[in-house]
């Protein structure tokens, strides 16, 4: 049946033009947007498409450019529907790229020509076709780099989860609202990496990614989270609490890796990629995944439990384990594993699978084909895109599975409920008649299992952002200052404090920073926005400005010329933040007035030293 994409905003029209099309045989897929449009011809493939032109989000000319800018869907045919029937309306839609055009309302025969010819002139396939292989390696390239960038991130993630889980009943509260911003800023790490470097959109969109345009593009959407991340990190590390120390570090040097990372995204993306390999998926299986609850650990399970944790980068876990009071080992290659089930008897086995240095699949299929370790119960640990991964798993017979990155709460479940089902097998082991009615049950839900799991971690993420949200709204949070800074010793400035504009829009770091200034013996003064920061020069007067460039309303270059075109305000010491560290952004920033430059994430030391010396050039300026 002949497949047409109908690109239609209004309802009333697109629902009578595709019941008409359907009454003639046929089949109608529809798109309320020109994004739509775009994304249902990649996925859809129709034989043909009808594409409004004046449309949300994006118009009809764009949408067909963009169609016909992909060597998988150029050759689709495609007839502009306007109601703008002016001199010139014809021309423009084809030269977007539309094979033809009609004027609304619809006169449906004289339509019904048109896609009959279009159809009949498109039956020939294409001479060239896009070779299978080099698109599967390209999308192998930014899975490639995902993975390089994400397991810093998750072990973010991991080690803010459990410090917030950890202080759940803290009456620390100003500790607990750092922590939740790193937490969140993590998620925002993470979808982003994971949102940009999705292959299916990037395949959609048909971009001339070019190494000299995208890394500096990815590098500028993740510099903002990651600054922020960093500087409460250095914030809490200036006062760390002693039992919260180590676990502070690790988020700390975590986001020092990704920074690493994404310093040198250029050879990243140039370096040679592995061979393709595929892994194929076995039939539907039966044996589902164990349901996480929501029980707490007995404790007598805790305390004569031994977990085992097989992977390269299992210190998250291994430290997630022990704060919950077990007893764990770690191996990170083959023989460790030998090694530490040889030398003990162990309740519970953690495997990293995506491990080139154990094999994960390999070790699995091990254990489990030997009698003295194959009761033993494996619970998988898996990134969010090796689907692939965990069904191979479950089939070779792991237990349970998690996938990356994953609270302490559910991980702390998982555990919980498989040393349960571990006490239980030996409690019931002369009891055949009973195991075999626990196998069965054990085989009815793997796709219930796998469901269960991504809604549990998603109502996670949902509830943290949540209740960030609401905290970050109230006027308690604007106005809450840690009792330990009432507590600092004065500064040497404090007797005569200097005052400080930040002019920056995002709220997390102007909060850090504000603070880690305010540490120092500065009073500070904020702006959002570079109106608000040039009428705060006005009325505030401070001794020196902190300019974020790149904000909303009027952008920092803007607002720098206008403060140093203005005789009362000319004389105040500007300073550039920029997370684009790219060529000539120094001069430019200098050009327009700035009388020093940083750039993102912020190294205060550094910082306080710019400050400093601009503050004695002004003095020397004055008094001369």
């Amino acid at each position: 049946m002949t497949k047409i994409l109908l690109v239609e905003d209004n309802e009333i029209n697109r629902d009578m033009l595709r019941r008409r099309l359907e009454r003639k045989g046929y089949q109608v897929i529809v798109a309320v947007n020109g994004a739509e449009g775009v994304t249902k011809t990649q996925a859809d493939r129709p034989d043909l498409i009808l594409m409004d032109l004046h449309l949300p989000i994006l118009d009809g000319w764009e949408a067909t450019r963009q169609i016909k800018a992909n060597p998988q869907t150029q050759s689709i045919p495609v007839i502009a529907l306007t109601a703008d029937a002016i001199v010139g309306e014809r021309e423009k839609a084809l030269a977007a790229g539309c094979d033809e055009y009609d004027t609304k309302p619809v006169d449906f025969a004289r339509l019904l020509g048109k896609i009959d010819r279009l159809l009949q002139s498109s039956a020939t396939p294409p001479s060239s076709a896009v070779n299978p292989l080099i698109e599967c390696r390209q999308q192998m390239g930014w899975t490639h780099l995902r993975h390089d960038l994400e397991p810093p991130i998750y072990r973010m993630i991991g080690y803010s989860d459990m410090l917030l889980d950890a202080l759940s009943d803290s009456q620390d509260l100003a500790l607990s609202n750092d922590l939740q911003k790193i937490y969140v800023s993590a998620l925002q790490l993470l979808r982003l990496v994971q949102a940009i470097l999705n292959p299916a959109l990037l395949e959609v969109q048909q971009q001339d990614w070019t190494i000299d345009i995208f890394a500096p593009a990815l590098r500028r959407e993740l510099l903002t989270p990651l600054s922020t991340i960093m500087g409460y990190c250095e914030l809490l590390l200036e006062e760390p609490p002693a039992d919260l120390l180590l676990d502070i570090e690790q988020i700390h040097s975590s986001a020092r890796d990704l920074l690493s990372l994404v310093n040198n995204l250029d050879s990243l993306m140039t370096r040679p990629l592995p061979s393709i390999q595929t892994i194929a998926l076995p039939e539907p299986l039966n044996n589902p995944a164990w349901r996480s609850t929501t029980l707490e650990p007995d404790s007598s399970l805790v305390k004569n439990s031994q977990i085992l944790v097989i992977g390269q980068s299992s210190s998250l876990v291994f430290r997630q384990i022990e704060r919950q009071g077990y007893q764990v080992a770690i191996a990170t290659s083959e023989e460790q594993v030998s090694q530490c089930l040889a030398a003990g008897s162990y309740d519970l086995i953690l495997l990293d699978i995506n491990q080139p240095e154990t094999a994960g699949l390999k070790v699995l299929e091990s254990l489990k084909s030997q009698e003295q370790w194959q009761q033993i119960p494996i619970l998988i640990m898996a990134a969010s895109d090796q689907t692939a991964y965990v069904v191979q798993a479950i089939s070779l017979g792991a237990t349970d599975y998690l996938t990356k990155p994953f609270p302490s709460a559910l991980l702390r479940a998982k555990v919980t409920a498989c040393l349960a089902q571990s006490q239980l097998r030996k409690q019931l082991v002369y009891y055949e008649g009973i195991v075999e009615e626990f196998t069965e049950q054990k085989q009815l839900g793997a796709d219930l299992s796998q469901q269960l799991e991504v809604l549990q971690l998603e109502l996670e993420q949902v509830k943290r952002s949540q209740q960030v949200s609401e905290i970050v709204q109230t006027d308690y949070f604007q106005q809450l200052q840690p009792n330990l800074e009432q507590e600092l010793p004065a500064s040497p400035q404090a007797s005569l404090p200097l005052k400080v504009l930040l002019v920056e829009d995002n709220e997390l770091n102007r909060d850090m920073l504000g603070r880690r200034l305010h540490r120092q013996g500065y009073e500070v003064v904020t702006a959002n926005d570079g109106a608000e920061g040039v009428a705060k020069a006005l009325s505030e007067h401070p001794q020196v400005i902190l300019m974020d460039i790149s904000l909303p309303v009027m952008d920092g270059w803007e607002a720098t010329q206008q403060l140093k075109a203005n005789p009362q305000t000319c004389h105040i010491p500007i300073i550039a933040l920029t997370a684009h560290a790219m060529t000539g952004d120094r001069e430019k920033s200098l050009a327009s007035g700035c009388d020093d430059y940083d750039t993102k994430p912020i190294e205060l030391p550094r910082l306080l030293n710019k400050i400093e010396n601009c503050l004695k050039r002004s003095n020397s300026k004055l008094n001369s």
